[in-house]
Formats: C-alpha cells, sequence, structure tokens
C-alpha cells in the first residue's frame, strides 16, 4: 500500500524505552494496517535506515511538511587510522537531509556532530 511514516508525538518528551515501545507499537499496528490519521499526521522528523536491503551510503529525501530526515546505513568494519595506531573499527555511515529554508547548515553540522559523540560513547556489541 506504499510508503507509511508513523509519527511518535512528543518524542522530546520520552525516555529510550519510551521510544522504543512507541516505535514497537506503531509498527505493529502499520503491519495490520491499524494505523489512524493521527498516527501519521504532524511529524517534523524522519528517521529511515537501509540495513535490511545492505545500503553503505544514500540520500534520505525528504518528506513533504516535514524539516530533516536521518538517514541510517548499514554498519561497516573498517580499518581507520587512530592517532599513530592502525584499528579495526565499527562504522555507521550517516545521512542528514534538511530543508535549508528551515535548518541552519551549522546547526545541522553540530547536530550530527553531538550524534557521532553521543554513539560513540555508547559500547553496542554489533556480533
Amino acid at each position: 500500500s506504499g510508503l507509511i511514516v508513523p509519527v511518535i508525538h512528543n518524542a522530546e518528551k520520552k525516555t529510550v524505552t519510551e521510544l522504543a515501545a512507541s516505535i514497537q507499537d506503531l509498527a505493529e499496528r502499520a503491519n495490520n494496517g491499524q494505523l489512524g490519521f493521527a498516527d501519521i499526521e504532524g511529524g517534523s522528523f524522519s528517521v529511515t535506515s537501509l540495513d535490511k536491503q545492505g545500503g553503505t551510503a544514500f540520500t534520505p529525501i525528504i518528506k513533504p511538511d516535514e524539516v530533516a530526515i536521518l538517514g541510517i546505513s548499514r554498519t561497516l568494519r573498517k580499518v581507520v587510522a587512530e592517532g599513530d595506531n592502525i584499528v579495526i573499527r565499527d562504522i555507521l555511515p550517516l545521512s542528514l537531509s534538511y530543508d535549508h529554508r528551515v535548518v541552519d547548515g551549522a546547526k545541522a553540522s553540530r547536530l550530527m556532530s553531538e550524534l557521532r559523540d553521543t554513539l560513540c560513547a555508547i559500547e553496542i556489541d554489533l556480533a
């Protein structure tokens, strides 16, 4: 039936656990065709992923009436320089598309830097 983008209302007030529960609920209701208009209206920022398709980079397109979209690609293991050392690191490619009429590029860049720093501070076992 086409692309459906459910909205988590008041996401900024929810904990990570509450966000996860909201995502699970919306996904189940979307898969069962039980979403109402209120479930898909009023979003301003989307998050999308190509992980299951195996993509390593893409340019997500902003949904009409929204301001930005964050694209999450497939995690890769890469050899990288860390100071004077060569190490193998997990790399998570992220892509941010945003409406320049609403979002200043410097603010978008700071958002991505803050997101990178936050994700790097979290230890996750991807195995």
